[in-house]
């Protein structure tokens, strides 16, 4: 009898612990497939916007390519009279955020800025712009909200700093409350000599 109960107990411990891998495995498995369908999802998702992008591409390569230039020129003189700014400052401002050109029409940052100007999705909504792929669009509203804190702050240096690491972080950098990093500094720095050299 003892060697039935010590067979019997020794089956029923071989088949807990048979259970208890199959339902690890069943649990890697699980975490496994949800895994590689958040991958495949990601893939598509970047896909999806790799094509938006081409797209974007194609149609201005066809119908607009030869003439980008001219239109960041008319939007840049639309924006100076607009918004009473000299235009080499917006040129500037443009060729230090995203380069200018063609990729600067489409460029995206990491934090989701977009365009010539780098509009934030919530700065864009606030000026307005719809499209902030669109040339005109961009470098108008752009040039608003660089206007908006130019007024606000009193002068071009902290307007610029303000536009790079808003305006909250600006204000409390010149209440004592916040330290203003050099790479801010530099970035203001480099398009004010940008202008004096135009």
């Amino acid at each position: 009898m003892r060697r039935i109960a010590f067979f019997g107990a020794a089956i029923y411990l071989s088949i807990s612990i048979f259970s208890a891998v199959a339902f690890a495995d069943s649990l890697n498995t699980h975490e496994i497939s949800k895994n590689i369908t958040k991958i495949e999802n990601q893939k598509k998702e970047d896909a999806l916007k790799t094509r938006s992008s081409q797209a974007r591409k194609k149609r201005i390569s066809k119908r607009q390519l030869k003439n980008v230039k001219r239109m960041i020129d008319r939007a840049i003189q639309k924006a100076s009279e607009l918004h009473d700014l000299s235009p080499s400052l917006i040129r500037a401002l443009i060729q230090e955020e995203s380069g200018g050109g063609v990729r600067g029409v489409y460029a995206v940052s990491k934090r989701n800025a977009k365009g010539l100007t780098q509009m934030m999705p919530s700065t864009a909504k606030e000026m307005g712009v719809r499209d902030p792929f669109d040339i005109e669009q961009n470098i108008i509203g752009g040039s608003g909200y660089l206007r908006k804190l130019l007024d606000k702050f009193g002068n071009i240096y902290l307007g610029l700093i303000a536009y790079n690491w808003g305006p909250r972080n600006t204000l409390r950098a010149l209440r004592g409350q916040k330290h203003l990093p050099n790479s801010v500094k530099r970035y203001a720095g480099r398009i004010i000599d940008a202008i004096r050299e135009a």
